[in-house]
């Protein structure tokens, strides 16, 4: 579909916002424009209104838009995108946890640490260490099985 076409499909209304935002086919597309970008890589520093710009939809129906299609806000959508990607670099990497905060897009290390506690129940280190122990058991217990 086109931009030309989608502006001239029929609103979609959203009943249940307060704030009787109406939606048209090319505003739900660039909601999923946004999440597609947040999926692939969450960018290291790039503002709602920034994203907005980058899809071509207004931020205010980006934000409510965003929360209704997909549940949450941008916010936790992307926090949750950052937490995924250093849960893997903790577990396949021996990057620092602050080289770590920084590729996932924090620019606070201690910051970094209170949300992936907060996440995860445990510190970045703590999880580390965890991920290695299970890699070393395992690792004893297919040379166990092996000899």
């Amino acid at each position: 579909m086109t931009t030309q076409q989608a502006l001239v499909q029929p609103a979609v209304e959203v009943p249940e916002h307060k704030s009787g935002l109406v939606f048209k086919p090319y505003d739900l597309q660039c909601i999923h424009q946004a999440h597609t970008i947040l999926s692939k890589d969450p960018p290291p520093k790039m503002t709602n209104e920034a994203l907005a710009l980058e899809v071509g939809i207004n931020r205010n129906k980006l934000h409510y838009g965003f929360k209704h299609v997909y549940g949450q806000t941008i916010t936790h959508f992307l926090e949750q995108q950052r937490m995924q990607k250093a849960e893997l670099l903790l577990s396949t990497t021996y990057k620092s946890v602050k080289v770590i905060a920084a590729l996932t897009g924090y620019c606070n290390s201690s910051r970094f640490g209170s949300v992936f506690k907060k996440t995860f129940g445990m510190s970045p280190v703590q999880y580390r260490k965890q991920c290695r122990n299970a890699r070393a058991l395992q690792r004893a217990c297919n040379n166990a099985t092996v000899a």
